[in-house]
């Protein structure tokens, strides 16, 4: 720009230089051309002093650093990108950007000025490197702080300000799911059975009696008797010796007969006494334990017919049973190839509902 200013002021004054010279009586001859030009003598004193006067009315021009002829708007968006990303993460005050805004103005307008005047060889120094190594510190500065936060935060919660709060009792263990079949099944005789088999029979049978209708104590204690007539002729004397005695115990006035069938039964089997569970139970839970009882002594010691006449029992069924006794719980049931959870359960349910013996 100072080049240019000054050969544009160079010609400005040859031009009015040559204006002067051109009048009559200067001196000066005319061109070929038509103009005028000046004498090989040189210029006067009046031009002289007149060029003189205009070049000390010009201020000095004011030299410019010398900044590289590269693109430099290109490397200023480099360096943008990564200190508005860092803003974005970090949520960086607002105070910083202004700042990075005007250097990169000022930097385009300076580079218009230093592609036209500056050669691009020259290397000069660039005025990012100071502030990015600013906004780096500043960057790193806001991260430790919001770092110092989190923890502050994380220890609070884990140190409760209240007295009650540490009293409570910690949570509980969750048990991890086994995914080892191995372990999810045992071998019993020929057949795998689930482990978690006895729990859902559990379950099953043992939810409580089959409901039933309370009649009266007379009509109760009248239907009580004749299952209790069927059990004794199926010589199952102590199921009888219960049952008899739940129904003296229903009916409101002594009945004389019924009386002296429970002193026959006990006298001639005094171990009937010990299996009578306690008349405090009512009827439905009493006959439960009762046939409870009766299903597994018909298990053990009942015969082929005894066992045919059990739910879900049939002829290959009773035949397997009766070579897999004796069986100490109603679960090791089981062990008879064909009889799963469902057919035991099912098996459960209708023997130890009185109804269905009458």
């Amino acid at each position: 720009m100072e080049e240019k200013l000054r050969r544009w002021k160079q010609q400005k004054q040859e031009s009015t230089r040559g204006k002067k010279d051109t009048r009559p009586g200067s001196g000066a001859t005319a061109a070929p051309s038509g103009v005028k030009r000046k004498l090989a003598a040189g210029p006067t004193r009046a031009s002289e002093s007149k060029s003189v006067e205009l070049k000390s009315k010009i201020p000095p021009a004011q030299k410019h650093p010398r900044v590289s002829g590269r693109p430099l708007t290109t490397k200023a968006a480099a360096i943008m990108k990564p200190r508005l990303a860092a803003e974005d993460s970090c949520n960086k005050p607002p105070t910083s950007a202004p700042v990075v805004q005007r250097e990169i103005r000022g930097c385009s307008s300076m580079d218009k000025e230093n592609r036209a005047v500056n050669p691009p060889n020259q290397q000069v120094q660039e005025p990012f490197t100071i502030v990015e190594k600013v906004l780096g510190k500043e960057l790193e500065l806001h991260k430790l702080e919001v770092a110092e936060k989190i923890l502050q935060v994380s220890k609070e919660l884990e140190t409760p300000q209240n007295d009650h709060l540490q009293e409570r009792e910690p949570l509980g263990v969750v048990e991890k799911i086994s995914t080892d079949k191995k372990k999810e099944f045992q071998l019993v005789g020929e057949e795998k059975l689930v482990d978690k088999e006895p729990k859902i029979l559990n379950n099953l049978i043992r939810g409580g009696p089959s409901p039933t209708v309370e009649l009266r104590p007379e009509l109760l204690a009248k239907d009580l008797v004749g299952v209790a007539i069927g059990f004794e002729k199926k010589r199952r004397l102590s199921t009888a010796f219960s049952i008899f005695k739940r129904a003296y115990h229903l009916l409101p006035n002594a009945s004389v007969k019924l009386a002296e069938r429970l002193a026959r039964l006990q006298r001639e089997y005094p171990a009937v006494v010990d299996h009578v569970p306690s008349q405090k139970f009512v009827t439905a839970i009493y006959m439960q334990k009762v046939l409870e009882r009766d299903l597994m002594s018909v298990l053990n010691d009942g015969s082929k017919n005894d066992l045919m006449n059990v739910h879900s029992i049939g002829d290959k069924r009773a035949e397997l049973v009766l070579g897999k006794r004796p069986f100490h719980q109603l679960e090791d049931l089981q062990q008879v190839p064909g009889i799963t959870v469902n057919v035991l359960a099912k098996l459960y349910e209708h023997h130890t509902n009185w109804e269905n013996h009458r």
